[in-house]
């Protein structure tokens, strides 16, 4: 264990990338929607691609409608799917 702690200490970017990795990586399984999000779940489900089209519209967004009605059939309404593509990118 500690021959893997020097390994790790002698590569500072390995370093920060495990300590980002249990920073925040173990988080992910129990993070939710905040705030906004669930305008998103909300028009998704009831009106589907159409509805999120008229809401990000409406929002000033209308070139972000097309990715989201992309990744919804994609990735669901599940939130770990989600933060782990925004982890990402």
């Amino acid at each position: 264990m500690i021959l893997m702690l020097k390994k790790i200490g002698e590569q500072p970017f390995l370093a920060l990338i495990v300590g980002g990795i249990l920073a925040f990586g173990l988080l992910l399984p129990s993070l939710g929607f905040f705030q906004d999000d669930w305008h998103f779940i909300h028009y998704g489900s009831a009106a589907g691609a159409r509805g999120m089209l008229e809401f990000l519209t409406m929002d000033g967004r209308p070139t972000a409608a097309w990715v989201y009605a992309t990744l919804y059939p994609l990735l669901g309404f599940s939130p770990l799917p989600w933060h782990v593509l925004s982890r990402k990118s």
